[in-house]
């Protein structure tokens, strides 16, 4: 017994001494964050709720809760009016962190975030189709905020494939300023493959990679792989020495190179 009673207390004071040190574990600065531009990135282009099922690639529940349509509507609509209110903040002080210009764009666009993150996951838990979602996330897919243009598209793979979400996804997606919204819209455009939009598909991403800065082309090209097939390999091997930097056109050999042997 004093030996079970000696053990637990050793357990105890090992627990307590755990959790001091947690408690008083020094956390990044801010300054550090924003100083850090990929890591920055990382922390706060990711979907903030996991249980909306927002990650890209991801199907909606199969069994989606009952939500009414006109209760998504309204979600929409005043996900709509909230992103408009914020907007005018560009040109005026609404009130947010103003110790640099920076701090205060990226709080505006966190706010605006946040208002669209309703709309995700109305969208993922209805499972409902709406032209009203579309719309929306077509106009915000213009915005040049990164934690935007997330937002944008996720509400975009919830609904079907559409011309105009299927340019809009390669003019704003794929110039975007951050690699990993560039990823995620090369992941949405992969739905478009089998359908009567695949050639539009192809044809856009192909004047992508011809007029897009070097950046940008690398990280589309790092994602091309599944666009390249028996049918398309044509198209893209056209675009041998054509693309504006050596080593681009070095990447686009490899892909072709290994989608040959594939197919």
């Amino acid at each position: 017994m004093k030996t079970l009673m000696a053990v637990l207390t050793l357990a105890s004071l090992v627990f307590l001494a755990v959790g001091i040190y947690s408690g008083t574990a020094q956390k990044p600065s801010a300054a550090a964050v924003l100083n850090d531009n990929q890591n920055f990135e990382d922390q706060n282009l990711r979907i903030e709720n996991s249980d909306a099922e927002t990650s890209l690639g991801r199907s909606p529940s199969s069994t989606p809760s009952a939500f009414s349509e006109s209760g998504l509507s309204s979600v929409i609509d005043q996900a709509a009016k909230k992103f408009l209110e914020l907007e005018a903040c560009y040109a005026q002080d609404c009130g947010y962190s103003a110790e640099d210009p920076r701090a205060y764009d990226l709080a505006v666009q966190r706010a605006q975030s946040a208002a669209l993150l309703n709309v995700v996951k109305s969208l993922f838990r209805s499972g409902e189709k709406s032209i009203e979602a579309e719309k929306l996330a077509l106009k915000v897919m213009t915005s040049q905020s990164p934690f935007v243009q997330q937002r944008g598209l996720e509400i975009l793979s919830t609904q079907p494939p559409s011309a105009n979400a299927l340019r809009t996804v390669v003019e704003d997606g794929l110039t975007s300023i951050s690699p990993k919204v560039v990823s995620m819209a090369m992941d949405e455009l992969l739905k478009y493959m089998g359908t009567a939009l695949e050639p539009l598909a192809h044809e856009q991403i192909v004047l992508a990679l011809m007029s897009s800065d070097r950046i940008s082309v690398v990280r589309m090209l790092s994602r091309l792989s599944p666009f390249v097939h028996k049918m398309s390999f044509q198209t893209y091997e056209s675009l041998q020495g054509q693309l504006a930097y050596p080593d681009l056109n070095r990447r686009l050999s490899s892909v072709l190179n290994a989608a040959s042997e594939r197919i």
